[in-house]
């Protein structure tokens, strides 16, 4: 996804939501896998959460950065799901002067 403009990313969160889905509760056989990367240029790509090994059921993961990064791009490769069809908005808290801004961005 595009930014439309380098930002300073304080943190995401990432919203798994289940279309018409019929499971319901916590199970551990429900979880969800994923590489969530950055870049500036849409060429270089870093890591900004590896989730690939995750066994854990987080389907509205926050995620904190310890140290606020800049980026124009942001990019989640999707390794597991527990069920489609599959919605997924992402929210940037990007900083805008001196306060933060949350910032809701579609794939």
């Amino acid at each position: 996804m595009d930014l439309q403009k380098e930002c300073t990313i304080n943190a995401v969160q990432i919203n798994y939501a289940e279309n018409e889905t019929q499971i319901f509760g916590r199970n551990p056989e429900i979880y969800y896998q994923y590489l969530m990367e950055y870049s500036s240029d849409h060429k270089t790509w870093h890591i900004l959460a590896d989730k690939t090994e995750n066994k854990l059921d987080v389907p509205h993961e926050y995620i904190e950065l310890q140290v606020p990064i800049k980026t124009r791009f942001i990019r989640l490769t999707n390794y597991r799901v527990r069920a489609a069809p599959l919605r997924l908005p992402i929210c940037a808290y990007l900083e805008m002067g001196k306060e933060l801004s949350r910032q809701k961005l579609r794939c």
